[in-house]
């Protein structure tokens, strides 16, 4: 058993008398990982996002559970509207382009995610928060290669290179979602819709098929004594 997990279950059990009702997504930091449940697996992912360098039939994707991927949200109460909530996601990834079974070695390394959504509404329990569509394309971020392409590759990627990321929600009632049971997994699921540009674009984003955040969320452990005995579920990942 890992360090982490370990945690997390002492954290769990701790709480056994503790009433199993509790079903809110907390305030808190999460570690985020690649969802089970990806359309395009192997390699697992949590963000994907499709022509980011301009060849839209490019799949480029991001696995949250590669050894060196270091990934959290932290969610808070929003800065700027009442009632509602924010949700900081921030930290390092592996990404690359997608070549069917593993990522292209001449287009993969490290990257940098930093989004913000400062507009989460909740259900009346707030077990499931979400971006309204009549929101989108207010919350904001970025991912910053940290590394630069080689061999056959080269020179269409450098070190510190940024792309714009927005929200964004086309036909959908929402841009983003974080809710309990997505696609298979019991736990906490983050997903919902992006639009990618080099920074310093000017004119509008193209939404590309497909770009999306697909993430579980664990809480750590301090945020998963607030979920009592509905936390174990959160274990099923790991």
């Amino acid at each position: 058993m890992s360090t982490k997990l370990g945690l997390f279950v002492l954290a769990a059990v701790g709480l056994m008398a503790v009433s199993a009702q509790a079903t809110m997504i907390p305030n808190g930091v999460y570690t985020l990982g690649s969802h089970p449940d990806g359309e395009e697996n192997p390699p697992p992912y949590g963000l994907r996002l499709d022509g980011l360098l301009g060849d839209n039939s490019e799949e480029y994707t991001f696995d949250f559970d590669h050894p060196s991927s270091a990934i959290t949200m932290t969610l808070s109460d929003s800065t700027h509207f009442a009632g509602e909530k924010k949700a900081v996601i921030s930290g390092t990834v592996r990404g690359g382009e997608d070549t069917g079974v593993a990522y292209n070695a001449d287009l993969s390394g490290l990257w940098q995610i930093d989004f913000t959504y400062d507009n989460l509404m909740a259900n009346g329990d707030g077990s499931e928060l979400w971006v309204d569509n009549a929101d989108a394309g207010n919350n904001t971020g970025k991912v910053t290669a940290l590394f630069s392409s080689t061999g056959a590759e080269a020179g269409r990627l450098t070190a510190g290179d940024m792309f714009d990321l927005e929200d964004f929600a086309g036909s959908h009632d929402f841009s983003f979602k974080l809710k309990f049971g997505h696609r298979g997994f019991d736990g906490i699921s983050g997903f919902g819709w992006v639009n990618h540009a080099p920074s310093g674009n000017t004119g509008p984003m193209e939404h590309v098929y497909a770009s999306d955040w697909l993430f579980t969320a664990v809480p750590e452990p301090a945020s998963l004594a607030l979920l009592g005995l509905g936390g174990l579920a959160l274990l099923r990942r790991r």
